[in-house]
């Protein structure tokens, strides 16, 4: 006995560009409307939500004294 494997064919829609990028704004406006996390508690969900991360405690003082030490190396 043979077997007849049937085949079925699947369209995916790419969608109307209008109403996607419509859409698209809408979330926007959303998100730039929306109450945001104090930055010490974004900071800890993202860390908390990663595998990796990485803060910097490098002041600005800090920086500028480490540029005004190297220009002093280079002349």
């Amino acid at each position: 006995m043979a077997s007849v494997a049937q085949s079925s064919t699947q369209v995916v829609s790419t969608g109307d560009v209008n109403s996607d990028a419509s859409v698209f704004q809408l979330i926007q406006t959303h998100q730039e409307k929306a109450a945001r996390l104090p930055p010490v508690e974004e900071i800890r969900t993202v860390l908390n939500q990663s595998t990796h991360g990485m803060l910097s405690t490098i002041s600005q003082v800090f920086v500028h004294l480490l540029v005004k030490d190297l220009n002093l190396l280079i002349k």
